[in-house]
């Protein structure tokens, strides 16, 4: 009798953890216009990054006016699918989530920019660097089975789970570097990863796809880490590539209890400054 319980249970915990999203109709995303739109290709924009790009900021700082829009929606956990953008578990994909980040004031300032739907897709991890030569690990293009793999693989979920979808790209935004600079990455090393990575993103997922870099805060310059190097990095970069641009951090004050993270009006801000370029 204990056998088959537990053979039982195993079957029933099998099946539920494999569970994936329900397909999404690109009708459904189209529900919230006001009126028929001329073609049904949905506006996409990516996050990616560490931890600045995820969810550090507190949900009740959020001011009225970013929620209970429609319009925008999130793919951040392929397990969950689409979600509407709300407070809670749909800005961070786990129940009971009082986090959120840049990806809130992004959604609403592109929805009010084109008057049209947004999907929002993301990817970040953590302490994950871009360029550390030892073994190739993280972002790197030359890593294997590791965050950027993992970043691809998750946009071909969000592909296959929306059925007759086509999409135009409006942008990403990347917001990355702090690990690096902890790492004293040099300047050539961060760039050429970071080029590699572009390069890759713009003939495998949109062609010519503009790029908001997040630069790292000068705030940190004075700490052990070597944030000049990175920046000269993230500068270069953007001074060679005519599709990207530099997003200025320095006049926004760090969370003082978790440095170098940002509250919620932070992450805000950064949103806004993002949207702006695309």
């Amino acid at each position: 009798m204990r056998l088959s319980f537990l053979i039982l249970f195993w079957v029933v915990f099998t099946i539920t953890s494999c569970q994936k999203s329900e397909p999404f109709l690109v009708e459904d995303f189209f529900k919230c216009t006001v009126q028929e739109p001329v073609n049904q290709r949905i506006k996409i924009f990516i996050i990616a990054g560490q931890s600045n790009a995820g969810h550090l900021g507190k949900v009740n700082e959020i001011p009225e006016g970013y929620f209970g829009d429609e319009c925008v929606w999130y793919y951040y956990r392929p397990s969950k699918g689409f979600l509407q953008m709300e407070p809670g578990e749909n800005t961070c994909g786990a129940k009971n989530c009082d986090k959120a980040g840049v990806e809130v004031s992004i959604g609403k300032e592109l929805v009010d920019k084109y008057n049209e739907p947004i999907l929002i897709y993301k990817y970040f991890q953590g302490g994950s660097p871009l360029a550390q030569k030892e073994d190739y690990e993280d972002w790197s293009t030359r890593s294997v089975g590791e965050n950027y793999d993992q970043f691809k693989s998750n946009f071909e979920e969000l592909k296959n789970n929306c059925l007759n979808c086509n999409f135009d790209f409006i942008g990403m935004a990347w917001i990355q570097g702090e690990k690096d600079a902890s790492l004293s990455v040099k300047t050539a090393d961060y760039k050429e990863e970071l080029s590699l990575m572009m390069n890759d993103i713009r003939s495998s997922i949109a062609p010519n796809l503009s790029l908001s870099i997040v630069q790292l805060n000068v705030a940190h310059a004075a700490s052990e880490w070597n944030v000049t190097k990175i920046r000269n990095a993230q500068n270069e970069f953007v001074e060679e590539d005519e599709h990207s641009f530099i997003i200025e951090v320095d006049d926004i004050n760090y969370d003082p209890n978790n440095p170098p993270h940002y509250k919620m009006e932070g992450y805000l801000e950064i949103g806004k400054r993002i949207a702006a370029n695309h």
